[in-house]
């Protein structure tokens, strides 16, 4: 008789409660997207909470179809003792026939998902029966960078019972899709005593890396030695007293060719000498089908002035060194919904230059007449034609020079927001021109607003915040009735319900 080898299960006392299992759909969490990165700052700030299960995507996974088991990994790590963490390895972001596998064998209390709503149609056309007959709420983890509402995600915003939203617009974009589709929803951050909790939860979740990684070097810290001597390697051979550093993919949206454009820009206003011993250091790929070929923009647009690539997946503490040496990072994209290494550089207490757009707004800290952190209605869905000046002083904001609109067949209209070149050339200037003790204490200002509960933009406070709201969700969560009658009525126009564009 064959024997059936059963999975070993844990002992829980009489006085331990059962952990509520979450099951998370998107990038592999041992992988170095962005969000990878942020769904692992969730996944292991919250094992003590949760279970965790990961149907982990990737183009082409390597572990295709199988199961794997970090738990031991995870709890080395954290010092959780019972912490779980489980990944079903898939090509791609799954499909129905896997998630229904996975629920089957799993049973998830709540499912969580992150990335672009348009990898996501097969889940939101099964979110009846993932509701109702299943039981489990769905939880969006969502980004949106562009201002003018897209009312084509409408309904898959009214398919979730929680929306985190990763910048401020973006929770008015839910907001006003949610409205303008009849779908009730209650904003917990602006939760008043006794309110009833109905509809789509709302919450503001900003990205937050954590300090672990992310910090500044100084004699005291605990790679101090191999970062001087990384840092003298790199700088003082190079001749090397200013670095400007760029951590972004080569895609069309980054523009990484304005970079160094911008560059160029700001050396030619620089003596010879000076501008000798300045470097635009880029960790992006040279070469990308979605971007450009930055050597062949050096050598055209830049070639008189240093501009060096590291193309390798570096180690977190490598990159961490690197946010170090250099004296401001760099951003030009014309639509960033957070811009993770801005998050990152400003824990690193380097300061940045980026474009006010989408999350990089948020994490530059604009300022009302009260001098109060600027809040986003459907009237006023960003600063970027620069209603408010006043920011954190880590900040070098470029406000857009024009706004053009894009779209395709699935997104048919978005805004990109276009900054000049020149533009980020004086900003480097200013930066420039600042002693080093100066960029040093803006650096300071940067790391210790990202840290504070204000911006919840460190790791610690963004689990905290999602755990609060898991927590909320599961406390109210009635599982979606079988059926529904739906009176059906002539469409809202976005005019008649006073929704702007701009």
């Amino acid at each position: 008789m064959n024997s059936i080898n059963l999975p070993k299960l844990r002992k829980i006392g009489s006085d331990t409660v059962k952990k509520k299992k979450v099951l998370i759909l998107g990038d592999d969490i041992r992988f170095q997207s962005g969000i990878s990165t942020i769904s692992r700052e969730i996944v292991v700030g919250s094992v003590d909470k949760y279970d965790w299960v990961q149907l982990a995507a990737a183009l082409n996974h390597p572990e295709h179809a199988k199961k794997i088991d970090l738990s031991q990994d995870i709890r080395n790590e954290t010092g959780i003792s019972d912490a779980s963490v489980v990944l079903y390895a898939h090509n791609g972001y799954g499909n129905p026939d896997v998630l229904r596998e996975i629920m089957h064998y799993e049973k998830p209390d709540v499912i969580v998902f992150i990335t672009d709503p348009r990898f996501w149609g097969w889940l939101f056309l099964m979110e009846h029966e993932i509701r109702s007959e299943w039981k489990i709420p769905l939880v969006y983890v969502n980004i949106w960078d562009s201002y003018i509402t897209p009312l084509w995600n409408a309904s898959s915003y009214a398919s979730c019972d929680m929306l985190f939203s990763i910048n401020k617009g973006t929770k008015v974009v839910n907001s006003e899709c949610l409205r303008w589709h009849g779908t009730d929803y209650t904003d917990l951050d602006k939760l008043e005593d006794g309110q009833e909790l109905k509809g789509v939860l709302l919450k503001y979740l900003p990205h937050g890396s954590t300090v672990k990684y992310f910090y500044k070097q100084t004699e005291q810290s605990p790679d101090w030695s191999e970062y001087s001597q990384f840092r003298d390697n790199f700088l003082k051979p190079n001749n090397i007293d200013f670095c400007v550093f760029y951590n972004s993919r080569n895609i069309r949206r980054k523009q990484p060719g304005d970079i160094i454009l911008a560059y160029k820009l700001f050396c030619d206003k620089l003596p010879k000498e000076q501008a000798k011993r300045c470097c635009l250091l880029m960790k992006t790929h040279i070469q990308d089908e979605n971007g450009t070929d930055l050597m062949a923009v050096k050598k055209a647009i830049c070639p008189k002035y240093r501009v060096m690539f590291n193309q390798e997946q570096l180690p977190t503490n490598v990159l961490n060194w690197f946010y170090n040496l250099s004296d401001v990072t760099m951003f030009m994209s014309s639509a960033e919904g957070f811009g993770l290494a801005a998050n990152e550089s400003l824990l690193t207490e380097t300061p940045i230059i980026a474009p006010v757009t989408g999350g990089l707004q948020d994490q530059m800290r604009f300022q009302d007449e009260d001098g109060k952190w600027i809040e986003f209605t459907a009237e006023f869905s960003n600063n970027s034609r620069g209603q408010y000046k006043e920011h954190g002083s880590w900040a070098f904001p470029i406000f857009p020079r024009a706004r053009q609109l894009q779209g395709s067949i699935p997104t048919p209209y978005l805004f990109d927001d276009v900054c000049d070149a020149e533009d980020g050339a004086e900003q480097l200037l200013k930066v420039y021109n600042l002693t080093k003790e100066e960029r040093e204490q803006r650096g300071l200002e940067g790391r210790s607003w990202v840290l504070s509960d204000e911006s919840g933009m460190s790791s610690v406070n963004m689990c905290a915040a999602f755990k609060k709201g898991i927590e909320t969700l599961i406390s109210v969560y009635k599982p979606k009735p079988r059926y529904e009658l739906v009176k059906v009525t002539a469409p809202i126009e976005m005019g008649d319900m006073g929704i702007t564009v701009w």
